[in-house]
């Protein structure tokens, strides 16, 4: 009866062995996670669309109308992959293609985001007083305090001068037409994630890269098919 019972404890601990052991193995084969979404598709799934002009009445714009490439993003203030985009790629695409550049915002605060919304109310405030870049800046750049901090803190971190102005167009919550209208283009154009990112007409799959959007605009600008969709 003893030996039976250790012969059974003796086959349950060899069990649990090769269970530790098979699972030692497949963690060394396993892909390791990757902190954020993973994206299953590539920019061959982009999209062109012909109106893409016709965003231009719902955008705020930065830099050259004229200017021979265009960059359009969905944005909202809450996002983290909005953060880096604006704080990481714009400015390394900015410095690249300098005045043939131009970039237009268009807003898309997406509904898990619960202070999205009033950033981006907060943004157009912003624009009456000329500070949308800064504003939009100084949110994102501060954005693990939303929620805790102040409007009247990131507008004042945006250099805006009338504060009390500032707080009271916030307080009011006022319906702007251009936050609408960025709702209605996205549903227009499938669009259901930020930044989601345009380039002439060229609705991205996924949110490129510096290296990527230069080489795309180097491709539109000398008039060739975009390298994502050369073989």
């Amino acid at each position: 009866m003893h030996k039976t019972a250790e012969d059974a404890v003796s086959i349950t601990l060899a069990g649990a062995a090769l269970a530790i052991a098979a699972v030692v193995v497949w963690r060394g084969v396993a892909p390791t996670e990757q902190a954020g979404p993973v994206v299953a598709w590539d920019l061959s799934r982009s999209t062109f669309h012909e109106d893409w002009r016709s965003v231009v009445p719902s955008a705020i714009r930065l830099g050259d109308s004229t200017a021979p490439i265009q960059i359009v993003e969905f944005m909202d203030l809450q996002c983290p992959f909005c953060r880096r985009f604006h704080l990481e790629t714009l400015p390394a695409i900015r410095n690249a293609l300098g005045d043939k550049l131009g970039i237009m915002f268009l807003h898309l605060p997406l509904p898990g985001h619960s202070f999205a919304s009033t950033a981006a109310v907060g943004a157009e405030c912003a624009n009456r007083q000329g500070r949308f870049a800064d504003f939009v800046s100084a949110v994102l750049a501060g954005q693990d305090s939303l929620g805790v901090k102040q409007w009247a803190s990131y507008a004042r971190d945006a250099r805006i001068a009338d504060l009390s102005g500032f707080s009271r167009c916030v307080e009011q919550y006022e319906s702007f037409p251009r936050i609408d209208s960025g709702k209605a283009i996205a549903q227009r154009w499938n669009v259901v994630a930020t930044p989601t990112i345009m380039v002439n007409g060229w609705l991205l799959s996924r949110p490129p890269s510096a290296d990527e959007l230069t080489e795309l605009a180097d491709d539109l600008l000398a008039g060739r098919r975009p390298f994502f969709l050369r073989e």
